[in-house]
């Protein structure tokens, strides 16, 4: 069966008014100008199987899809052609995307996808719960260890050029290197020893290039001040390791982002549960597009560091 996104209705020679279905209204800002993208931008990444299916409907139209002209609750008086054809490609690029999305090995490879993410997420939800447990009491830290960008694709929107060294293969065998060298040298760090857990997850931005998202858990600490050497430290040692050709963005800014928890209290559940939800965030956020350097069996883009063992065993 076929279910149209928009329909023309209470149509009078030349007049007629534009209602959209409510099943595609949330998707209505995906079409509000002509789609018409470069598909070479994304020669350098893994797509998902949705973006592809996506650009093969794209590829099977005669005409693009377009929602320009085709205002909802419009009385303007347009030819009954140029209503018709828009709506009929907009409709059509809808059946091609419904009927490529129901092919069995397309939904074979979503469900084994999200299968994997479930299970990151699964086990990130044990270790964090079980660092709690432990520790009781512990503050979070979320920082990006990256290494220092080129000023000069810092300073324009255009798109940059990713295959530039700094994106290159290279870029990321010298990444994880220098991250396990920096976990590694926390053992001979008196500040650094109270980071009790982390969980690194891989990422890549086409200005920032090859970078580990960090979360480090730090035991409960009387003074406040503690927590800002500590992340001093961690800069600190970060540009060490990487000869001053690294950097580090801190993604706790505000006072307020900081994730406070006492273990057994009931008002910190809801910050917790914030925790979690960057961290499923972070298990999604590659769900979509990939740098193809990062999609290989050779990487686990997400990494944490080995579970405590619970007290009550």
């Amino acid at each position: 069966m076929s279910y149209p996104g928009i329909e023309i209705i209470d149509q009078y020679l030349f007049w007629g008014r534009i209602r959209y279905f409510e099943w595609f209204r949330p998707f209505i800002k995906l079409f509000d100008e002509t789609l018409n993208p470069d598909i070479n931008f994304f020669n350098d990444f893994a797509l998902s199987e949705e973006l592809k299916v996506f650009f093969k409907a794209l590829s099977l139209m005669k005409y693009p899809p377009s929602l320009l002209g085709l205002a909802e609750n419009s009385f303007k008086a347009q030819p009954e052609n140029i209503w018709k054809n828009k709506i009929q490609y907009l409709n059509e690029f809808i059946n091609h995307i419904r009927n490529l999305m129901n092919d069995m090995g397309v939904k074979s490879l979503i469900r084994k996808r999200d299968q994997k993410i479930s299970k990151n997420l699964k086990s990130c939800r044990e270790f964090t719960r079980a660092l709690f447990e432990q520790h009781g009491e512990l503050t979070v830290f979320q920082v990006d260890l990256a290494f220092t960008p080129h000023v000069e694709d810092l300073e324009h929107n255009d798109l940059t050029n990713l295959g530039s060294s700094f994106h290159a293969h290279h870029q990321l065998e010298l990444l994880k290197k220098n991250v396990a060298q920096f976990w590694g040298n926390r053992r001979h760090n008196k500040m650094l020893q109270q980071i009790v857990g982390r969980i690194f997850n891989f990422e890549h931005s086409v200005k920032k290039g090859f970078y580990v998202h960090a979360i480090f858990f730090i035991k409960g600490h009387p003074d406040r001040n503690f927590y800002l050497t500590c992340k001093s430290e961690i800069t600190r040692q970060w540009q060490q390791i990487t000869q001053n050709k690294g950097c580090t963005y801190d993604c706790n800014l505000a006072p307020r982002q900081y994730y406070k928890i006492d273990k057994g209290l009931n008002q910190s559940a809801s910050e917790r549960e914030n925790l979690m939800l960057n961290i499923e965030y972070r298990c999604k956020a590659q769900k979509f597009f990939i740098f193809k350097l990062l999609d290989s069996k050779e990487y686990r883009t997400l990494q944490k560091s080995q579970c405590p063992v619970s007290k009550s065993l």
